[in-house]
């Protein structure tokens, strides 16, 4: 039933819809005579107050007794995200679909940990009992989103309403299209059709080829906004521009990737680009970007001098503000609102701007206390293309859920004053490492519910070991809706007496063999913390169990004594599974990772039970060319305390042969500061002949 106007149908019809799509229950859609004696399913569109906010709208009750189940909100927008939760309290097959697999299979390296989560689906049920409860449920912020990076990769239409589609699931209500960088230009201008003809083709760059229509971004916009979805267009600016800038000859020199603000053209060029970017989008916020503008092309061009002379700019930050400065000029005549990254910040905010802050939070925390509105997106929190794992080929540092899960949109050192001027929070999904569909989803969910929460509900009653519980659902809802989520893992933890088992979700079960056999639902069971003592030549198997006889992935570790325990001055390693003893396990697969820049003086010393006889020690460090030891010695010890050098690091590595000692201890020590941390990767010794 519905009552209260056509907002009031609309959602009643878009859940007998649903229901019609996934169990072909046909339920008939009513108005309500009176909403009080209604017996089934209502939903009432209510009255909002004169000053009611975006917030208010976007606010519900569902309450559920006997007879009725009521959603009730002053506007359509509270009425969907009351849907959304009334399809949560649903089993995942009724509310979202079938369990056949996910939708974007292209067979990449990771497909085993993202497979469906039964060899046998759960049954669709016939009749569902739901619990008596009332809900009264309002969002903690007017900005609650995601980005999307189409530019460095061409993802295609169908992933993008998927993606729209996932969004809409998690009550988050904006989507940053990423359209243009250094590697491509994926948007039709049709003023400059130049741009997608040999912008998007990936010529400068090796991206793949692809672009959108115009009417293709009008169907997504239109699709998003039923979802009470605003989709914000970025064009980068002034840097990150080489597929532009080359094509149009807008740069200062051939190999600049920058803009000539100098050149008269540049403006003109910009605003009929940009008046074409408004019809399509008529989202509020227009995105510019600003980040990572490289400067030096400008101090040694002409043109852009003369201009900085002619305007009294001072510096290359100077000149960048004054791009800001006329993009927001432009696109507050257009009644927009410019918003860009935090380097926006440096030579000047202009009036009404919107910093987006990603290098901490520290850019949003210096906007906020200068009464400018901001979005909060950091790098250590919402950066959803970092590793979710160590053992993951693609992806920046390690963020793990539990990390994601401890996000704050509103920083501690804001006054109450200053707090209102944080818009909220947004989950970032860069492209470089992610070329497909499935690469994307992957690295998107789960993580992206652990935004959602952070900027949806009340500081004080978030709890992650709550949340942990509650994922295990999710991932069968992601799984009913054939987007192909990232599987929770066990890891292992060395310790004296054997390897503990800890679950990447607390409270989950975990299964495990040392028989050679995969671990399933009848094998040991054992629970977060075990011990597992050492059983030399045994394998370890180990995987987390879900609801409905769902299992996850498999990890498996060699039980190898370690003759050996370490002394670090090292801060806490970063992640699960990368703590010191994983560079003397036996296996590359897994490494020692730093959890801050290199610092002169930070050691890692693994020290041996028992001094040995070696004929040789190597240790690599980086992995994938990343967090590399560039200046470092090896250092040796027959105590344990005292150590000589036998040998630098040259390109990662280190190598001593024929030591004349006996080795109590072995110490990798960095004599250089770093900003990257460091990864040591294995360390490889051979015992003397006796």
């Amino acid at each position: 039933y519905y009552t209260g106007g056509a907002a009031a149908e609309k959602c009643a019809r878009l859940f007998a819809e649903r229901l019609k799509e996934t169990a072909d229950w046909t339920l008939p859609v009513e108005a309500a005579v009176k909403a009080e004696s209604a017996d089934g399913i209502l939903f009432r569109l209510a009255e909002l107050p004169p000053d009611a906010d975006q917030l208010d709208r976007e606010s519900y009750q569902l309450t559920i007794e006997p007879n009725l189940v009521c959603v009730t909100a002053g506007d359509e927008a509270g009425l969907f995200y009351g849907l959304q939760t009334l399809l949560q309290l649903l089993p995942p097959r009724l509310a979202y679909g079938s369990f056949d697999g996910p939708r974007f299979d292209d067979n990449w390296e990771h497909r085993d940990l993202s497979r469906s989560l039964y060899s046998v689906p759960p049954a669709l049920p016939e009749t569902v009992a739901l619990p008596k409860l009332t809900i009264d449920d309002r969002p903690r912020y007017p900005w609650r989103g995601s980005m999307a990076d189409v530019a460095r990769h061409y993802m295609p239409m169908e992933y993008l309403y998927q993606l729209i589609d996932l969004m809409a699931a998690h009550k988050l209500n904006t989507l940053q299209l990423h359209l243009v960088d250094d590697q491509a230009w994926r948007l039709e201008i049709k003023a400059f059709p130049q741009l997608v003809k040999e912008g998007s083709s990936g010529s400068y760059s090796g991206a793949p080829g692809g672009f959108y229509s115009q009417q293709e971004l009008r169907e997504l916009v239109a699709y998003a906004a039923e979802r009470h979805i605003t989709i914000v267009p970025e064009i980068d600016l002034p840097g990150h521009s080489t597929a532009v800038t080359r094509v149009m000859h807008l740069n200062c020199n051939p190999s600049s990737g920058v803009y000539c603000i100098g050149n008269p053209e540049t403006f003109p060029f910009l605003e009929k680009v940009f008046d074409e970017v408004l019809e399509i989008f008529p989202s509020r916020y227009v995105h510019i970007g600003g980040d990572e503008c490289p400067k030096d092309a400008w101090l040694n061009c002409p043109k852009c001098q003369a201009l900085m002379k002619q305007e009294n700019l001072a510096s290359g930050e100077a000149l960048q503000s004054y791009v800001t400065r006329h993009m927001n000029d432009y696109l507050q005549s257009k009644g927009r609102t410019l918003i860009g990254w935090d380097e926006i910040l440096e030579g000047g905010l202009p009036p009404k701007a919107v910093v987006m802050s990603w290098r901490s939070q520290d850019g949003g925390v210096e906007a906020a206390k200068l009464g400018h509105y901001t979005v909060m997106s950091p790098t250590g929190y919402v950066y959803l293309d970092y590793r979710q794992s160590g053992n993951e080929p693609f992806g920046g540092a390690l963020l793990p859920m539990s990390k994601t899960y401890q996000f704050q949109p509103t920083p501690p050192e804001l006054t109450p004053e200053q707090q209102h001027y944080v818009l909220g929070g947004q989950g970032n999904l860069w492209a470089e490492n992610l070329p497909t569909p499935a690469h994307a989803a992957y690295m998107l969910a789960p993580r992206i519910a652990a935004v959602a929460e952070a900027v949806w509900s009340p500081a004080e009653v978030r709890d992650w070991p709550d949340f942990a519980r509650r994922m295990l659902t999710q991932l069968e809802r992601y799984s009913a809706m054939k987007f192909p989520a990232r599987q929770p893992r066990v890891f292992f933890e060395a310790a004296e007496e054997g390897v503990r088992l800890r679950s990447e979700l607390p409270g989950a079960s975990i299964r495990y063999t040392l028989n050679d056999e995969e671990p399933g639902w009848t094998s040991l069971q054992a629970r977060d913390g075990q011990l597992i003592p050492w059983q030399d030549g045994k394998t370890l198997q180990a995987r987390l169990t879900g609801n409905h006889g769902a299992l996850f992935p498999v990890s498996s570790k060699k039980l190898y004594r370690p003759q050996i325990h370490f002394e670090t001055n090292m801060t806490q390693p970063y992640g699960m599974d990368h703590g010191p003893e994983a560079a003397w396990d036996y296996d590359e697969a897994t490494y020692f990772w730093s959890g801050e820049p290199q610092q002169d003086g930070q050691y890692l010393t693994a020290v041996l039970h028992t001094p040995k006889k070696l004929d040789n020690i190597r240790v690599a460090t980086g992995d994938h060319g990343r967090d590399i030891l560039h200046q470092g010695v090896l250092e040796v010890s027959a105590d344990g305390r005292t150590f000589t050098k036998a040998a630098d690091f040259v390109d990662g590595e280190a190598a001593a042969n024929r030591i004349d000692q006996p080795v109590k201890a072995i110490r990798i020590r960095v004599t250089a500061p770093d900003e990257h941390w460091l990864i040591i990767k294995e360390i490889e010794t051979t015992e003397a002949a006796k």
